[in-house]
């Protein structure tokens, strides 16, 4: 439970991140009318609101400065976030200062707010792990239904396959692929979505192997379903319970990946902040930035905590068998 309470604060975290920290108010009186640029850039995290709600003028033009335009003594006024500063925001006369009042966690080699850039790095990492192990999920289930449900020489060879792939080292093998591409979190999400998905595959296959059995799975097949309808509508829903737990165990492996790339210089690369290239950036400037070395420490190891619990609860939840006597 402890896990899951820290999984979910992690999560509104990330998503609420644009008014947490930003240099935009969540709401302000503007020259006699009202504004919400801080709540239209949490709503832009929605997929295809940008279409449906755009930023007002003047808050979505860059040179447009909200601190030193709006005036409070010619009636304005506004609800700045916790942490004034945004992840990009720079200030090169506070280069690498240690924690003060106005920077609760320091600033970086060219004066950016750390725990602003801590708090939209968790909103990178936790897209990371949900896309990739999303995009793991769905080929691990197609290819492991494809050889639980066939059997025979077709499960033979898709076995074979994947044991080939799971001899490959996974975090040497997106290393290699990664060289190919340009770095960005999109490459990092489809690298890590393609290389993650034999686990889910072989839990899939077995529990197709056990489920393709059982009396309902038979009875479609006696009552004419075709083997589509009897995947889909049938075994495949009875079948997710272990899958999610692997699934879950996966985007904390897919976050600790992401970051060890970002630190490497394969991964997310600046200006966009993810706790990988904050770490990368605390140990190249260790002799004069060692404030910057602990949080991201302390969010990845938290990060890759919470996920752990929730997996081992799920699977302690879904395997009846550690429930037998």
């Amino acid at each position: 439970m402890v896990g899951l309470a820290l999984l979910i604060a992690l999560l509104a975290v990330a998503f609420f991140a644009p008014i947490l920290a930003s240099e935009q108010p969540i709401l302000c009186r503007y020259k006699g009318r009202l504004y919400a640029p801080g709540l239209v850039q949490v709503l832009h995290r929605i997929p295809g609101s940008p279409w449906l709600v755009s930023m007002p003028k003047p808050f979505r033009f860059p040179s447009f400065s909200p601190r030193r335009e709006i005036r409070p003594e010619e009636g304005d006024w506004a609800l700045w976030p916790p942490v004034r500063f945004g992840p990009n925001e720079v200030d090169l006369d506070l280069r690498l200062r240690g924690r003060s009042p106005g920077h609760w966690l320091g600033t970086d080699e060219v004066g950016r707010d750390v725990l602003a850039r801590m708090i939209h790095g968790a909103a990178v990492s936790m897209q990371v792990g949900f896309i990739s192990m999303g995009i793991a999920a769905l080929i691990g289930l197609a290819v492991g239904a494809l050889a639980g449900y066939a059997g025979g020489r077709t499960d033979q060879i898709i076995s074979r396959f994947i044991e080939i792939v799971m001899c490959f080292p996974t975090f040497f093998l997106i290393l290699a692929i990664l060289v190919w591409l340009k770095p960005s979190i999109y490459n990092v999400m489809i690298v890590i979505g393609i290389t993650s998905w034999t686990s889910i595959a072989r839990y899939t296959r077995g529990e197709f192997l056990r489920l393709r059995t059982l009396d309902y799975a038979l009875a479609a097949r006696a009552l004419g379903a075709g083997p589509a309808r009897i995947i889909v509508r049938h075994i495949l829903p009875n079948s997710l319970a272990p899958v999610l737990v692997v699934v879950t165990f996966g985007i904390a492996s897919a976050i600790l990946t992401e970051s060890a790339l970002s630190w490497l210089g394969f991964g997310v690369m600046p200006p966009q902040p993810s706790w990988g290239n904050i770490l990368r950036s605390a140990y190249d400037n260790l002799r004069t930035g060692g404030h910057m070395i602990y949080p991201p420490c302390i969010a990845i190891f938290f990060g890759v905590l919470c996920f752990n619990l929730v997996s081992d609860a799920l699977r302690d939840v879904t395997d009846p068998r550690l429930h037998e006597g």
